[in-house]
């Protein structure tokens, strides 16, 4: 399946996967932002308007700075941008062209004349409401964090490449065989939802790109050689 996700597959760059799905954020523009709550319990979500800039290369995005969700940003400058864009009609995809993606990472208010000189002039509605007071506007950028993009296909299997961006890693995936501890017992291939766990060499693998992370692998181990990996701090 050499055309999904845009023709990215996992021998793509990191570089090449951030670079197509900031550059598809750009392109379609309006997206769900999720953001913790500044008071109370529950997590919150808005529909926003972002930018890559084309100075930086960083997503940039805005919000009146008397909203709950600025309150939000403000108390803890951690967001997850969700959404979907429409690729090509490989004939492979069970939604057809339906690619979603990912991005979760950390922000702070811009600090980049020209990204804020790029904002406005891509978003003349919002600068007329807001002229009268711009102070009560904030820009931000997500300068650093990790992401996705992913695919659900016809045969069942899905597939998702990860990338990272401003010196963080691709999310590692939750679960990891420890080759040393693996005794080819086969029992993860067994149990695997996905279909997709490998014995090579007399051990098992895992082929990410379709894995469900559901965690079956690691009920079934006999011998604990699958593992849990530590999410991002």
């Amino acid at each position: 399946m050499q055309k999904v996700l845009f023709g990215l597959t996992i021998e793509s760059s990191n570089e090449a996967i951030m670079n197509t799905t900031f550059d598809k954020a750009h392109e379609a523009r309006y997206f769900s932002l999720a953001t913790l709550p500044a008071e109370g319990e529950l997590p919150g979500s808005r529909f926003l308007d972002f930018m890559r800039c084309k100075d930086d290369g960083l997503i940039y995005f805005g919000v009146g700075t008397g909203k709950p969700c600025n309150e939000d940003l403000e108390k803890h400058p951690v967001v997850t941008l969700n959404g979907s864009f429409v690729g090509e009609d490989t004939g492979y995809a069970e939604h057809r062209m339906l690619i979603a993606f990912r991005i979760t990472g950390r922000i702070k208010r811009c600090d980049n004349p020209r990204a804020e000189e790029e904002y406005w002039l891509r978003n003349p509605g919002s600068r007329k409401m807001w002229e009268k007071s711009m102070e009560s506007f904030a820009i931000y950028c997500l300068f650093r964090g990790e992401g996705e993009l992913y695919q659900v296909y016809k045969n069942d299997r899905i597939y998702r490449l990860r990338f990272g961006f401003g010196g963080e890693a691709p999310r590692p995936f939750h679960y990891q065989i420890a080759e040393k501890e693996c005794i080819g017992c086969g029992a993860c291939k067994e149990a695997c939802t996905a279909g997709i766990i490998e014995l090579i060499d007399g051990k098992a693998r895992i082929p990410y790109q379709h894995c469900y992370e559901c965690g079956v692998c690691l009920k079934a181990c006999p011998n604990g050689a699958v593992k849990k990996a530590s999410r991002p701090a």
